[in-house]
């Protein structure tokens, strides 16, 4: 099964890890996206797998995830035993992580909402993934990630994504 979308996807995520990863040096915070000043939140790393599936548990109760997928449950968490990364298996419902030592790239949250988003939405990296991983991704990270993620699909892909309108986030 082709997904079109993919390369575009991980290219715009790229570009967001990049921006949390520059923000870390920045002792404000502050990042100028084409004038608009925005804080940069804190982007969550996880210690071990155990905090991933926690952090799964949590968010999956959250009142506007159950709203919007009411029949949504915590993927199981597991170490990837091959491979880079993370991986969403939805046949046993459970995210693969790689742990392997001085690898921690797939232990932040960015990434770990990537592989929650594929949970909630089957369409491969389509618009409905994406709808879901910026609603994430506002939800637990904040607004101006959300809007950064849109922007970078935007010029990756040339295309929108569905997403309601939640706390003020307007389709972009």
């Amino acid at each position: 099964m082709t997904d079109p979308d993919a390369r575009g996807v991980y290219a715009a995520e790229q570009v967001l890890r990049a921006t949390l990863d520059l923000m870390e040096q920045v002792e404000d915070r502050t990042y100028d996206f084409h004038g608009y000043h925005m804080q940069v939140p804190d982007e969550r790393k996880f210690a071990d797998l155990d905090s991933i599936q926690r952090y799964y548990e949590m968010v999956v109760q959250l009142p506007s995830v159950k709203a919007r997928w009411p029949k949504a449950t915590a993927p199981r968490v597991r170490a990837r035993k091959s491979g880079a990364f993370a991986h969403y298996c939805p046949i046993k419902h459970e995210v693969a992580i790689c742990i392997k030592k001085g690898e921690r790239f797939a232990m932040r949250e960015i990434v770990v909402l990537h592989e929650l988003a594929h949970s909630l939405e089957r369409d491969g990296h389509g618009p409905e993934f994406r709808g879901a991983f910026v609603f994430l991704v506002e939800l637990c990270i904040g607004q101006e990630m959300a809007m950064l993620l849109g922007s970078y699909f935007h010029e990756q892909l040339g295309v929108g994504h569905k997403v309601p309108k939640v706390r003020g986030l307007q389709n972009y």
